[in-house]
């Protein structure tokens, strides 16, 4: 049996190989070097003499679901501070653009014994509120002998997740019963959790129904509309390594049907947008969204090249796939986003990590999933031809997405009680 013990003992004979890490992300540019010493859990930023609640996301999808917990929180508690951790360049850059007054970033600190002291000595945070799946071992430990009372929000267990911590039963009891409690997405969810040692857990609905709409700005959309006036457009968000052949061998077809056919491709990574260029676009035309909607016309491909873009892209485009979908490995990516900002709905075959909103959305025929890429094609075709069958999509899924709406008053209430233990009464 693993246990935390004999984990703590390889993280410490592993010290020199966490150094050679952090090494080998600068050289391939997954940390800020002006940054990375966050990652061996030196503050660059100062703690408030306040209450401090620490909230942490792992990427991007993470980091902003749970902004209206921030928020929330914030507002509940005035006196309070808030510290938000992350470990992607991409979630740090974007959260920092929407950080609410008395909230703060850093990186979370590899899950090395004296990095994550570090942190929690020049942080003490009074209570830890973490998102969806994040289990750091060292970390949590340490947590627990500080008396830092750690919740998982929104949390949920793929079946690959579940399978394998299965595997270390011993150790996962030890980890998971530490939790001071687990929000869960869904019953499955809270089930899961329950087999894995968790004893204080509920099921409060998936937080990313709360979030806002997308930031863009009217010169944004106005824009891009313009740019797309009278040509059939459509979007393949958030795709990865595999997708973008099938994409674009999509595009080159849907074009004997659409001859002025838009395809919008925006990688989850924008650091792969050079290697796409140099591969798979190099002999076709296409325009980059940072030379903004005027370079569309000449082109029927659009590259996103930037990140916090997806709001005026989804406001303007009418079909849309959320990718990470298309190839077995990832799991797929948040559906609620096109839906919340006014498109139709598309997701492939392998959307393992979220079962069930799939589930959900089918309920409601509020999204369309595509088997394979001839299906792709079939679906998209219809969709660019039958104004009236976009429609129904779009209206179906923001009516499912505005019926969630109350998940926040879930979360609250399951929530404020606990902080008020540690930092007072909420000032609501």
């Amino acid at each position: 049996m693993i246990t935390l013990w004999l984990y703590s003992i390889v993280t410490w004979l592993f010290w020199p190989f966490f150094h050679l890490l952090l090494i080998r992300r600068r050289l391939i540019q997954k940390e800020l070097p002006f940054r990375v010493r966050e990652r061996r859990g030196i503050a660059t930023k100062r703690r408030a003499n306040a209450p401090l609640i620490w909230f942490h996301g792992a990427s991007i999808g993470e980091t902003l679901s749970i902004l209206p917990l921030v928020q929330l929180l914030l507002s509940s508690y005035p006196k309070a501070e808030a510290l938000i951790t992350s470990g992607t360049i991409a979630s740090a850059n974007l959260i920092e653009t929407r950080l609410p007054e008395r909230a703060q970033h850093q990186f979370l600190p590899l899950d090395h014994p004296v990095w994550v002291q570090r942190f929690l000595d020049s942080w003490r945070p009074d209570v830890g509120v973490w998102a969806e799946s994040e289990v750091w071992p060292n970390l949590l430990q340490q947590c627990k002998l500080r008396g830092v009372p750690i919740h998982l929000v929104n949390g949920r267990l793929s079946d690959l997740s579940f399978s394998r911590w299965q595997q270390f039963n011993s150790m996962a009891r030890q980890l998971f019963s530490v939790f001071d409690s687990v929000l869960a997405q869904s019953a499955r969810d809270q089930h899961r959790f329950q087999q894995l040692g968790a004893d204080r857990t509920v099921t409060a609905g998936n937080i990313k129904f709360a979030g806002d709409p997308l930031p863009a700005s009217k010169t944004e959309i106005d824009g891009w509309q313009a740019a797309f006036l009278d040509r059939p457009v459509w979007f393949a968000a958030n795709t990865h390594p595999g997708e973008e052949e099938v994409i674009l061998d999509v595009h080159e077809r849907l074009k004997d049907q659409h001859p002025s056919l838009i395809t919008v491709i925006a990688p989850r990574h924008i650091e792969r947008v050079p290697d796409i260029q140099s591969t798979l676009l190099t002999n076709r035309t296409h325009a980059l969204y940072s030379e903004g909607p005027d370079m569309i016309a000449a082109h029927s491909i659009l590259l996103v090249d930037q990140l916090g873009v997806l709001g005026p892209l989804y406001r303007t485009v009418e079909v849309a796939l959320v990718a990470g979908s298309l190839v077995p490995g990832i799991g797929g990516h948040n559906p609620i986003e096109p839906a919340r900002n006014g498109s139709s709905v598309l997701v492939g075959a392998h959307m393992e990590s979220q079962l069930d909103l799939v589930d959900l959305f089918a309920q409601h025929d509020a999204l369309v999933q595509i088997s394979d890429p001839n299906s792709l094609y079939d679906v998209v075709d219809l969709l660019l031809s039958d104004h009236g069958r976009r429609q129904e999509l779009i209206s179906r899924a923001k009516l499912l997405v505005d019926s969630q709406a109350d998940v926040l008053r879930l979360y609250s209430s399951a929530l404020l009680p606990k902080v008020s233990e540690i930092i007072g009464e909420a000032s609501i």
